[in-house]
């Protein structure tokens, strides 16, 4: 098992595809890979979007990043990297209950990925022909 919290909320999407591709490329048929990400469909996100987007260029990239993303963008890139898409927790959906009883959130989306089989390594997925 290979999990990445709030580690794709701070990469650019080919940077995350490159992490990815590495975990895959050393990972067993079983794995599973769970990670979190910020995508659009969370109102958060979508307010540090604009809040990120309304900083200068400058003072955008001397600060760490926040990425959001969308799940068929994430799920193309980890189609890409040789990841099969398992299933995904909303950030905003309760998820957990706390010891007092209350429902929480995680805040970041889930996504958990499967590794299967190697032998397509290196396969475009989104080639017709394939």
């Amino acid at each position: 098992m290979i999990c990445a919290y709030s580690v794709f909320t701070h990469m650019d999407h080919e940077d995350i595809y490159r992490y990815l591709r590495t975990a895959r490329a050393v990972s067993a048929p079983s794995t599973i890979l769970v990670a979190s990400c910020l995508p659009m469909d969370l109102g958060a996100a979508r307010e540090i979007f604009l809040a990120s987007a309304a900083k200068p260029h400058d003072e955008r990239w001397e600060a760490v990043r926040n990425v959001v993303t969308s799940r068929d963008l994430f799920d193309a890139v980890a189609t890409l990297a040789g990841w099969t898409v398992s299933s995904w927790l909303r950030g905003d959906a309760p998820a957990t209950v706390l010891s007092d009883g209350t429902p929480a959130a995680l805040g970041q989306s889930v996504v958990i990925l499967r590794s299967g089989d190697h032998s397509d390594q290196g396969d475009d997925p989104f080639d017709p022909s394939a």
